[in-house]
């Protein structure tokens, strides 16, 4: 995104930083993504322009897909055989 640094605040390069935010976590997110990559179960993107500091703003909610690490195995056996 750093050629967005000194380009007119216009809608065009408002959607282009919503864009690559999106693209950028698409590649990890959980279901988009090759299953190696995936390490994020969802996210959230807001980008807001403040006019008075001339920022673009950038927040980003996300999950990471945690591991497994435990796994537990029950036996019922049943008294009425």
């Amino acid at each position: 995104m750093r050629d967005i640094v000194q380009r007119k605040a216009t809608q065009y390069w408002l959607s282009q930083g919503q864009y690559r935010v999106n693209n950028f976590f698409l590649k990890y997110l959980d279901g988009a993504a090759t299953d190696r990559y995936a390490c994020v179960s969802f996210y959230t993107a807001n980008i807001e322009f403040d006019k008075s500091r001339s920022e673009l703003n950038v927040y980003i909610t996300f999950a990471p897909i945690l591991s497994i690490e435990r796994i537990n195995v029950f036996l019922t056996i049943p008294t009425d055989l």
